[in-house]
């Protein structure tokens, strides 16, 4: 009976020690991949002090903004930034069409971390510009990458936060938002909607379908209008109402001016 009792708590010691580990390592990687993340986020600041240089209006090819130069120098996987102002969303975002989930658990260095980096869906297009760009990011626990969303759930937090600002490389953009919805991952053959599948509106009426939907799903209503041609940004992230839940935040794109 001793004896079991010993090997019961060596068990359950390695256990807590185990678990313990596991914690301090979770811990350190988040540190770690914050640093990384203010590191980027002070480059891009220095960086828009610097006046952009005047183009040449012969030449095709847009500047890429000053403030990104040296990020895109150090991954060309680089295509734009993400920041809703009063959050602790302000987070690079990646693309990588040939290996779609790349940067799922990657850091800017392209190495392994589990909360990995805000990505563009293998499926969207800057060049054309798709109708709707899906950006993908990690539920971290801390206030860290996509978790400030779930908060959207909420609708005085809609209120104090309207607006998502987005930029590519080449250009800086706001957006509105039209739309906050609960809704999961479904199987191919479920015959249901999947707001995670509208990229591209072929006519007016796949976009009417697709707002119609997206408006009936909504958790409530942001008063914002949409129409045929407006540039769309979704932004989703893990949510656990339900099997394979997903939270998705739908905006229209707003003029600068």
């Amino acid at each position: 009976m001793r004896r079991s009792r010993i090997i019961i708590l060596t068990l359950s010691l390695l256990c807590f020690l185990i678990t313990s580990l596991l914690l301090i390592q979770h811990y350190t990687e988040t540190i770690r991949a914050r640093e990384e993340v203010k590191g980027l986020i002070q480059t891009v600041e220095q960086a828009e002090q610097v006046t952009p240089t005047a183009c040449s209006a012969e030449s095709p090819v847009p500047a890429v903004l000053p403030q990104y130069e040296a990020l895109i120098e150090q991954n060309e996987d680089l295509i734009g930034w993400i920041e809703i102002e009063g959050t602790e969303i302000n987070y690079p975002v990646m693309y990588t069409p040939d290996d779609g989930e790349f940067y799922l658990h990657r850091n800017f260095s392209q190495e392994y971390e589990y909360s990995g980096l805000p990505f563009l869906d293998k499926n969207c297009s800057l060049e054309p510009r798709s109708t709707n760009l899906i950006v993908y990011g990690h539920n971290m626990k801390n206030e860290y990458m996509f978790s400030n969303l779930l908060k959207y759930r909420d609708s005085s937090y809609y209120e104090n936060h309207p607006k998502i600002h987005f930029d590519t490389l080449y250009e800086e953009s706001e957006y509105e938002i039209i739309a906050v919805l609960l809704s999961q991952v479904y199987r191919k053959s479920d015959s249901v909607f999947k707001f995670y599948q509208f990229i591209d509106a072929e006519t007016e009426q796949d976009f009417d379908e697709y707002i119609q939907k997206i408006q009936e799903l909504c958790l409530y209503d942001t008063g914002v209008k949409v129409e045929f041609g407006d540039e769309l940004l979704t932004l989703s992230t893990c949510s656990y109402h339900t099997e394979n839940g997903r939270l998705a935040v739908i905006a229209r794109k707003v003029s600068l001016d």
